[in-house]
């Protein structure tokens, strides 16, 4: 709260309920609210219980399925998430997964695998045709053919052998998302090899990145590997006499191979070229300090040391599906296809947390990332290639847990725990390109608790509403959710809004992966309708995709703009009975708060919400005696609301820093979150002072600037610019949708509230920039914004906050950027309180709700951008303005967020999100 003589907390109340004194008591309940449709609750269709609601079946939990990760709940409830390294399942038109299947069988003249993602086939011999070509859904295709017409191969589940004789094989094998080629030298060949491979590309052209091939929106269409020779280690083996003896080279539509075998020593045979094209999924690579850069198509992986050669491999999963679960067990399967011996060998293979950044494609020892031991773990087992392939398994709870609370995934490194260890101690392994998308690729398997559901105190009935208690951290567990269902969801609540006294709140059902489209009997056909559109990928809290620049005009800040990829979408929800509308239930959500002088124990009530799964409205109060129980089943009906009971810590507050000459920070660097002097980016400190520029009223953070540079306009969170002509750092507040002890008003001309909200305009010449800052409280670094969410926030969201707090003692150290919140609610009405005087300080409506565990916004993050990261380009997606949180210790068990939603921002400014 900015800083102001506080009226006495009975007195703003009144001032408050004064203004609804003409339509207090039953005549508010009856002038508002939908009478028949409250009545239908008790004698329509039954209320939704408890355990109906919270409770879900054992099975695969469809929703947060994706072609590399499968999540089921076990008959005890626990939820077991299996995420591989590459894609291994399908979604057919029936809805159903099916396991990718690699084995080749000849169709239609060419040899095919039965099931995978990009359409391939390799040459049955004898023709004048490419021995391999692969195609993509979007239309690009790359085609590679052989000098001369080949034999008709062996075949062997995914692999197709051609004998070239003398010696030599080519071998092309099938993989989930394109193909490896290979040219197998058993001995030396009697003259030295030079082949030129022609290759046809159509859809896709060269992109800015080594090895890859972008589509007509600069869009990573395919990665097609530039061929490189392999040398097995092996006593006697000269590996480095394979320097200068290879080369590869593409020229126009032509790939040359070179190899003079002379070159090479006679213990290096049998040796491989080998090459892949294949859609970008790799997250597995290997590296050494023998020279070069890392492979990421081959397909076995060298960890350890072998003959005084140094060897890492990294590893990278989806792990977004573990943000705020409770992990219980987590282990990292690989399978081992050598080693130094049988059973327990040496010091064992270590594998470690990564902690920054690093490219599959552009790997060395040199630029190797960093890691570190906490949670490392070490396996001794071994598994030769006399005793037979196994699968070796690490221990990684401690670092699923890193992972779920909110640290960075940059991966997984497996190496020697001692480095400087000179004998052999390594593993082979098998990477994503080895084999068998189901049993061979690396995997990473996490077991979780369910987050315990809600516990009825009192049940609703005669005595009043039903009563009852929640973990801080439910719904925490909530899993992701399709971008097509989410796009989904979103038509079904705009056709719910349109069709309010007939529809009600819709939600997702994770058990079945259906969108639910809840409607009195009267909506059944409207609710019914088939819901279509575009699902657009609006990214995700992964702060890892975003590299970031300090200047506008460096090198590093010309990374193009990618478009996010577009999935159509056709979706029937299912239709439920409720009795209360969409326009019931909003009623009461809106009125409860306003009634604290009129109910008993009305003081104590601070949020109200819906829980669609329910159809009720969920009252938090600190308080749940008998006369408020009575109270509020006497005007709302028995089953209409529940009481949440919380504590008092659990009010939310506003998260301004009341000591704004902390912000006054003079050591700070130029063009910094704390001293932003250049163009004006979102995410840095902003001050509130009087007209004539001598007071300051408190310190907050910019959040993202709106319509043109020309237009000069930033937005931040309203109570931080709370007061008429009051002068920004930033430039001049416009306007703000804040009244303090009031919280939210209309604005002028508008129909209804927009969160909380104000307007900025730049001052002196001063323009903004589509920039946001990332990364820590002092950070430098900017990233493009890239656009804003193509729908409004839904329950598993994640998203990042930038906060800019410079507040210093007493008060916790703002982190700068935090990410892995979740949202876990939408659409609440709060009553904010001080947390130093314990008054009120406003209501807000409406705000979205987000949890995390771990670091927490301090005082001075108000304002503050909430976004995501584009898969495609790593730029900032908008998704709302920060306002306020539970609590100020920058650490605590659950941290909770409230965020205006960004279609409230758009409606409130009247332009759109100026990006990039």
């Amino acid at each position: 709260m900015i800083f102001m003589e506080m009226a006495p907390l009975r007195s703003r109340r009144l001032l408050r309920s004064s203004a609804l004194a003409v339509t207090t008591g039953a005549a508010l309940a009856a002038s508002v609210l939908n009478p028949p449709l409250v009545q239908a609750q008790e004698a329509g269709p039954s209320p939704v219980s408890m355990a109906a609601a919270t409770k879900q079946p054992p099975g695969e939990i469809l929703g947060a399925a994706t072609e590399s990760r499968r999540v089921v709940r076990r008959q005890d409830g626990q939820v077991v998430i299996e995420t591989w390294s590459l894609p291994v399942r399908l979604k057919q038109n029936n809805g159903a997964w099916a396991w990718i299947d690699t084995g080749l069988v000849e169709k239609d003249g060419a040899l095919r695998p039965k099931l995978v993602k990009a359409p391939l086939a390799f040459t049955a011999g004898g023709k004048s045709e490419p021995f391999a070509q692969l195609s993509t859904t979007a239309g690009q295709s790359l085609a590679l053919s052989w000098p001369t017409p080949l034999p008709r191969p062996q075949v062997s589940a995914n692999r197709a052998t051609y004998d070239l004789g003398d010696g030599a094989q080519l071998v092309v094998s099938a993989m989930a998302t394109g193909f490896r080629y290979e040219i197998v030298l058993q001995h030396r060949p009697a003259k030295p090899l030079d082949l030129t491979l022609p290759v046809q590309v159509k859809g896709a052209s060269s992109g800015e990145r080594r090895e890859e091939l972008v589509d007509a929106q600069g869009r990573t269409a395919l990665h097609a590997s530039t061929p490189r020779l392999h040398i097995k280690p092996g006593r006697g083996t000269a590996a480095k006499s394979a320097l200068g003896a290879f080369k590869s080279e593409q020229s126009g539509d032509n790939l040359r191979v070179a190899l003079d075998g002379a070159k090479l020593d006679t213990a290096a045979f049998p040796v491989t070229i080998s090459g892949s094209v294949a859609m970008p999924t790799s997250a597995d690579v290997g590296v050494s300090d023998e020279g070069g850069t890392g492979d990421p198509s081959s397909p076995l992986l060298m960890a350890g040391g072998i003959f005084g050669i140094r060897n890492r491999v990294l590893l990278r999963f989806d792990t977004m599906a573990l943000t705020g679960q409770r992990i219980i067990d987590a282990k990292l399967s690989v399978v081992n296809t050598d080693g130094p011996g049988c059973g327990e060998v040496g010091d064992g293979i270590q594998v470690r947390r990564t902690t920054s950044r690093w490219d599959p494609y552009n790997l060395t020892w040199a630029n190797k990332p960093a890691t570190t031991t906490e949670g490392a773990t070490i396996v001794t087992q071994s598994h030769a290639s006399d005793c037979g392939r196994r699968t070796l398994d690490w221990p990684v709870k401690e670092i699923a847990a890193a992972w779920a609370s909110g640290s960075p995934n940059y991966g997984l490194t497996l190496q020697e725990p001692n480095e400087a260890n000179t004998s052999d101690n390594f593993r082979e392994l098998a990477s994503t390109e080895y084999g068998d998308p189901g049993t061979d690729v690396p995997k990473l398997t996490v077991v979780t608790e369910p987050v315990p559901s809600p516990q009825v105190l009192y049940l609703a009935g005669p005595d009043g509403v039903e009563v009852f208690t929640a973990p801080a951290d439910w719904k925490l567990d909530t899993l992701p959710v399709s971008s097509e269902n989410v796009h989904a969801l979103n038509g079904a609540d705009d056709r719910a809004q349109a069709n309010a006294t007939t529809l009600a709140p819709p939600y997702f059902d994770p058990a079945s992966g259906r969108v639910v489209a809840p409607a009195t009997l009267a909506g059944k056909d409207t609710a019914s309708q088939v819901l279509s559109g575009i699902a657009v990928d609006n990214g995700d809290a992964d702060e890892t995709l975003a590299i970031g620049f300090e200047s506008e005009d460096s090198p590093a800040a010309r990374t193009s703009a990618v478009a996010a990829p577009e999935t159509p979408y056709s979706i029937t929800p299912r239709y439920t009975e409720v009795a209360n509308s969409y326009q019931a239930l909003n009623a009461i959500t809106d009125q409860v708060l306003d009634l604290d002088e009129t109910i008993p124990a009305g003081t104590a009530l601070f949020a109200t919400q819906t829980w669609p799964q329910r159809n009720l409205v969920v009252v938090q109060s600190t308080d749940a005696s008998a006369g408020l129980r009575k109270a509020l089943a006497d005007r709302y009906g028995t089953y209409n609301v529940a009481i949440w009971l919380r504590s008092e810590s659990d009010r939310p507050h506003l998260n301004v820093q009341a000591n704004p000459s902390a912000a006054e920070d003079s050591f700070a660097a130029d063009d910094t979150r704390q001293k932003d002097t250049g163009k004006l980016n979102g995410g840095s400190v902003f001050t509130t002072r009087k007209s004539d520029n001598t007071t300051v009223y408190g310190a907050c953070t910019t959040a993202f600037a709106m319509g043109r540079a020309s237009d000069g306009l930033m937005v931040s969170a309203g109570h931080c610019a709370e007061g008429d002509g009051r002068l920004a750092s930033a430039g001049i507040v416009e306007w703000t949708n804040w009244r303090d002890g009031q919280g939210t008003i209309k604005l002028p001309n508008q129909p209804t509230y927009y969160g909380d909200v104000s307007l900025i305009q730049t001052l002196l010449g001063r323009v903004t920039s589509p920039t946001i800052f990332i990364g820590d409280r002092n950070s430098s670094v900017k990233e493009w914004v890239g656009g804003r969410f193509s729908v409004r926030a839904r329950e598993g969201d994640q998203y990042c906050i930038g906060g800019a707090s410079p507040a210093k003692d007493p008060d916790p150290v703002s982190w700068g950027q935090i990410c892995r919140f979740k949202v876990t609610d939408i659409a609440w009405k709060i009553e904010y309180t001080d947390r130093k005087t314990g008054e009120s300080d406003g209501t807000v409506r409406w705000v979205q709700v987000g949890k995390k565990t771990g670091r927490c916004p301090v005082s001075g993050d108000s304002g503050a951008p909430v976004y995501t990261f584009r898969q495609s380009d790593g730029y900032v997606i908008a998704k709302g303005i920060y306002s306020g949180g539970k609590g100020n210790e920058n650490v605590q068990s659950t941290c909770v967020s409230y965020f205006t939603d960004f279609h409230d921002v758009m409606k409130a400014v009247g332009k759109d999100i100026y990006k990039k």
